[in-house]
């Protein structure tokens, strides 16, 4: 009787024992691997603080160069405007002298002086849609660009453009040719439309090979535009 109440005492013991050896050998493994888990905490947690500090920084950067390019951007376009209007005024001033001395009236002019004043007036109006233009362009880039529409006559429209380009036209022995029709009431932005007609006969002159420049304009059945 007592060998068979001893035997389960010694057996529990036994493996008690077992497993408190066990527990103590992994013990150290598992110190170990504690240590070198809250080492991999750390070291992802100097990571990550580093690259939130980075972060604050870029941002940081990001605004201090978006306030920079407004500040820019803003005296960009108080200079075109002091400066258009510093040009405008004796550019208007030439216009209307060269003008003047085209339609002769200081007197009579030599047939060569009254072709050195036209070519006057065209460069000058050529220089004030360029400033206009640049201007046009600070607009589009702040979002204040406004459309100007009213109702044209489109055919005298391009007649005018092609009477400015008509010198340097000539001077590549070009000859302009105005077909259009049927174009009297058009509401339109007038500067922007004449801008785009200086810029593509102006082109058509510069590039083309051949000896003549025809400007024409077709109707559109299904828009009837």
């Amino acid at each position: 009787d007592i060998a068979h109440t001893v035997t389960p005492v010694l057996a529990l013991a036994l493996s008690n024992a077992e497993t408190h050896k066990r527990l103590s050998e992994a013990e150290p493994k598992l110190l170990r691997y504690k240590q070198e888990l809250e080492e991999m905490v750390a070291e992802r947690t100097a990571e990550l603080s580093q690259e939130i500090a980075e972060r604050k920084r870029t941002e940081l950067a990001l605004r201090e160069a978006t306030h920079e390019a407004e500040v820019a951007n803003q005296a960009k376009s108080m200079f075109l405007a002091n400066m258009s209007h510093e040009l405008r005024t004796p550019l208007n001033a030439v216009i209307g002298f060269s003008e003047m001395m085209q339609q002769q009236m200081f007197g009579e002019l030599p047939e060569r002086y009254l072709e050195y004043s036209g070519l006057i007036c065209a460069s000058g109006r050529h220089l004030l849609e360029t400033i206009n233009q640049i201007l046009d362009l600070a607009k589009i880039e702040s979002g204040k660009a406004e459309l100007e529409v009213e109702t044209i006559d489109m055919t005298n429209l391009v007649g005018s453009v092609m009477s400015l380009l008509s010198h340097a036209a000539t001077e590549k022995g070009i000859q302009l040719e105005n077909r259009t029709h049927g174009l009297h009431r058009l509401r339109v932005d007038s500067t922007r439309i004449m801008q785009a007609l200086f810029n593509i006969i102006g082109n058509a002159i510069k590039f083309t090979r051949n000896v003549e420049v025809v400007v024409f304009n077709r109707c559109d059945d299904a828009t009837h535009a």
